[in-house]
Parts: C-alpha cells; sequence; structure tokens
C-alpha cells in the first residue's frame, strides 16, 4: 500500500501496485561440514528479474474541501490502472541466503529450510516514462517516485533421494571369485 499527501494538503492518494515477476537465481552454494544429520550452508549470487505485470490497483483520491462546501469529502474510485510501460522489463538484484538440511530420517528423506534477501540493484522506474501515465497525473496528482525491490524469502522443503547405488557387474563377479 502507498499513501501520498498532495502538497497543499488538501488531498490524500492512495492505491496498491502489484507487479508478477519471473525471477531466475544464479548462486554459489557452499556447505559447511559438520559431518552431522544438520547440514548448513550459505548461498551468494544474483537474480534476473523479467516483469511479466504491474498494475495500480485500489487507487484512490480523497479531496478534503472547505470553505463553501462545508468540509465535503470526495472519493474517486477507479479501475486498474497498468504501469508496465513505466517500469523497467529486467532488472539485476544480488541474493544472499542461508539454510539447512536436516537428514534424521535415513538417507532417503531430508527437511531443508532456506532463507534469502534479494536486494535491487537498478531503479524500476522508467525515468523518461515518470509522467507519462496521464491519467495517474491528473486524476490523482501522482508521480512515480525512484524504486528498488528488496524481497526476503523463507521456504521449507522436503527430499526425497530416488538413487540407489548399484555395484556394476564386474565387481560382483570378483566379490563372487574371492568367497
Amino acid at each position: 500500500n502507498y499513501t501520498e499527501r498532495d502538497l497543499v494538503g488538501f488531498a490524500t492518494t492512495t492505491f496498491t501496485e502489484e507487479q508478477i515477476h519471473l525471477n531466475i537465481p544464479v548462486f554459489l552454494r557452499f556447505n559447511l561440514p559438520l559431518h552431522s544429520a544438520y547440514e548448513p550452508y550459505l548461498q551468494v549470487g544474483g537474480t534476473y528479474n523479467y516483469l511479466l505485470q504491474s498494475q495500480l490497483g485500489q487507487v484512490r483520491r480523497e479531496d478534503l474541501l472547505s470553505g463553501d462546501t462545508g468540509g465535503q469529502r470526495i472519493v474517486t474510485p477507479t479501475n486498474d490502472i497498468s504501469l508496465k510501460d513505466q517500469r523497467q522489463l529486467s532488472t539485476p538484484s544480488i541474493m544472499l541466503g542461508a539454510g539447512f538440511k536436516l537428514d534424521q530420517f535415513n538417507s532417503k528423506f531430508a527437511i531443508l529450510v532456506d532463507a534469502r534477501v534479494n536486494i535491487g540493484m537498478t531503479n524500476r522506474v522508467v525515468e523518461a516514462k515518470r509522467a507519462a501515465n496521464l491519467e495517474m497525473l491528473y486524476d490523482y496528482g501522482y508521480i512515480d517516485n525512484d524504486m528498488k525491490i528488496n524481497t526476503f524469502e523463507l521456504s521449507v522443503g522436503f527430499l526425497y533421494n530416488q538413487y540407489q547405488h548399484k555395484i556394476p557387474n564386474r565387481t560382483k563377479r570378483r566379490l563372487n571369485m574371492a568367497r
């Protein structure tokens, strides 16, 4: 949610901007060997973010008028407003993370817990198109500020290992001949 007060103090604009991204992380994972069922790790890398959709929803402008109108309050609702043309389509971010693998059950099952922070590196707003949305500019008195997106992710997963080590036939023959 975002709220902005007009410079003169007679209006308040509120809205929610929703963005849908395709994120592609590339990172290095450093396992910390403890030789136990608890295996911690650290991650460092980057993420490529591609914007699929950006729109404003629940846009409202509340005008507080005085004098002849007797303090009348005017609320202006609207439909969703697309902002994709005013946003950078692709942006990089730095990714830092940590987690652990818990191998308590047997060699086939494990639980993974992972936490990551993505730190936006570039401005998401296309500066040349900052005031290009005429509806937001004239109806709501709003011009985009600079914006970087930082995220925190927490995930819990379940690992099932299907790999079963097989002894090659040559090794089986040697074992049988040695008996």
